[in-house]
């Protein structure tokens, strides 16, 4: 949301020019044909997410780039050089890309006589490096083929608070339930009949299943309820038996999920007034944090305008005209104010 704010035209992503008819002509390819903006939203997200984001640029004879095929990641390969050079695409849509090691991804790269590759081998589809625009983040190295998700500093933090927290669900339904703790007189019955004795004790206490094994429900019996009183008798005035309440042992101890929670948001850098906590912030501190939040974002704005720039240059030679020949930026929302009055 942070980073796909319209400006005052309601356009998310926009061209700016000292040229006007070309800043016109760019702004009309992607507001009208391509319609960025449409998929602006959903793009950010899936870059935000897994790191990744691909398309593959339709043009068409005297329009340019008339659209955008969007690839899923996890269908597409990078293929680069041993020196680093992108070469082109892959694309095969079941994931599996039945190949062997660089080389016979090379072999599906190589050109033929008429200086083009293959379009199609089996399920890979071949892409030419200009034919497809790979957003990403690259989080892990500048050698690194593919980007890195937002989210994956925060998983290892984000697995212990989950295990963390459903220990703590089981604990509270299953060990610290309140009981009753009951003190039998046994008398002087001989010892080999005391827990016989005990069990027929037991059974006039405990609880009684309402489903039998037929899975019917049953309304014969009737079940201890909490607001029930127990009866025992005595002799010659003295309890033949004691009831206590066993208390459970009360699992406040939350100190380990409030660390993993905040080495979570620490991980995300997403002020936690973002995401619905309702702690009070000092101002200072909250203005820390959304700036923290503002470099996040501009940093993947950042990526989504050079893919964005890359349509740009790839439809003006499509249309014969020379990139370079006039310059233009392409522009996006300021993610903070702080910045924007800077």
């Amino acid at each position: 949301d942070e980073a796909t704010i319209p400006n005052d035209k309601g356009q998310i992503v926009w061209v700016t020019s000292k040229d006007e008819a070309l800043a016109d002509g760019l702004n009309h390819m992607l507001h009208k044909q391509v319609k960025f903006d449409d998929d602006a939203w959903a793009m950010a997200r899936e870059l935000f997410l897994y790191g990744n984001a691909a398309s593959e640029l339709i043009l068409y004879e005297g329009l340019g780039v008339i659209g955008l095929g969007w690839m899923a990641p996890a269908t597409v390969r990078r293929i680069e050089d041993k020196k680093g050079l992108l070469q082109g695409f892959l694309q095969d849509p079941t994931g599996k890309f039945q190949v062997n090691g660089y080389a016979d991804l090379a072999k599906l790269m190589a050109h033929d006589d008429a200086g083009t590759t293959p379009k199609r081998i089996g399920d890979v589809e071949v892409f030419e490096d200009w034919e497809v625009v790979h957003w990403r983040i690259r989080g892990s190295g500048l050698r690194s083929l593919y980007g890195t998700s937002v989210l994956e500093a925060a998983r290892y933090a984000y697995k212990r608070l989950k295990l963390l927290e459903d220990s703590s669900l089981l604990h509270k339904r299953t060990i610290s339930s309140s009981r009753y703790e009951f003190y039998v007189d046994v008398g002087k019955i001989e010892e080999n009949r005391v827990w016989a004795y005990l069990d027929s004790f037991a059974d006039r206490f405990k609880r009684k299943k309402f489903v039998d094994a037929s899975g019917r429900i049953k309304f014969a019996p009737n079940m201890l309820a909490p607001d029930e009183d127990i009866f025992l008798p005595t002799r010659d005035g003295s309890p033949k038996a004691s009831v206590d309440t066993l208390g459970g042992s009360d699992y406040q101890d939350m100190a380990p999920v409030d660390y993993f929670q905040a080495k979570m948001y620490s991980a995300l850098k997403i002020p936690k007034m973002r995401i619905g906590s309702v702690e009070e912030v000092r101002k200072d501190a909250l203005i820390g944090q959304d700036v923290g939040f503002a470099r996040l974002t501009m940093r993947n704005q950042r990526e989504i305008r050079r893919g964005v720039r890359q349509i740009c240059w790839t439809h003006r030679m499509a249309l014969g005209i020379d990139a370079d020949k006039a310059e233009f930026e392409v522009e996006m929302q300021m993610a903070s104010q702080i910045f924007e009055l800077a």
